[in-house]
């Protein structure tokens, strides 16, 4: 099977049981190192419910992405104007940046904004950086979907576990797989994230396990560097940051009443 990345073809790599029903194969691209499943049929019934019962992690990823895209934001100079998050499930992570003092929206056909209603936005207009977290991994077709974001900004961070994350390389067994609801379909490596990077003339950095920035202009370095600590010291930094910035409660609150 073609890569959905490269286009390369691709090899299998393992195979599994999806869904406790579903014997599946996994082929990794040797070009770019892109994983994906081979059979998407499964799909309609692992999409019964967008979110599925076993993310007991959604609130702590959020707040550690927080902590890393935070201080990235404020030390870049990217303040000002609105922010998107795309594929922003209940929108959790819009009320965290909001409550810190970015202008964020999210975008989500598929679920419910519980958590910053009235903050959601259509994919129009420009936005100061456009946030992608937990969406990759579900993707057929990435390529075309960081096209049509790259329309909208300059700056794409994707958080999705890389292939790097998984312990041992012990990929039969490696949870983000999701083999219990069935709903990662394709998985990336730093190597593919450089190769995306380098295929739209983009700037790249990653701290080498779950967050990735795609850019158009360079990266400051020091706010390279909030990413590349894997939030171990971005807590202190985020104070930093709450301190300098308005956050946005109080006038949400207004607008909610």
């Amino acid at each position: 099977m073609k890569c959905c990345v490269c286009g390369n073809e691709t090899l299998k790599f393992f195979s599994a049981e999806l869904m406790k029903k579903y014997q599946v194969d996994y082929h990794l691209c040797p070009n770019c190192n892109y994983l994906q499943l081979q059979d998407l049929s499964h799909l309609q019934e692992a999409y019964e419910t967008s979110i599925n019962k076993t993310d007991v992690g959604l609130l702590a990823r959020n707040y550690r992405f927080a902590e890393q895209l935070a201080p990235f934001f404020y030390f870049s100079g990217r303040t000002g104007g609105r922010f998107l998050d795309y594929g922003g499930g209940y929108g959790v992570f819009t009320r965290l940046m909001r409550d810190i003092g970015f202008d964020f929206y999210s975008n989500d056909p598929y679920t419910e904004n519980i958590f910053s209603q009235k903050f959601s936005s259509e994919l129009q207009g420009d936005f100061s950086a456009i946030t992608a977290l937990e969406l990759f991994e579900h993707l057929s077709n990435p390529m075309d979907v960081i096209s049509l974001l790259l329309e909208h900004t300059d700056l794409i961070a994707i958080g999705t576990n890389l292939l790097e994350s998984c312990i041992k390389k012990d990929f039969c067994n490696w949870s983000y797989l999701g083999l219990d609801h069935g709903q990662h379909i394709g998985f990336f490596s730093i190597h593919t994230m450089k190769f995306i990077a380098k295929k739209f003339n983009l700037h790249c950095c990653s701290d080498g396990k779950y967050l990735t920035l795609l850019s158009k202009k360079k990266i400051f370095p020091f706010a390279a560097l909030q990413i590349k600590l894997r939030h171990r010291f971005s807590v202190f930094f985020l104070e930093y940051v709450k301190f300098r910035m308005k956050s946005k409660i109080s006038s949400d609150y207004e607008l909610m009443k």
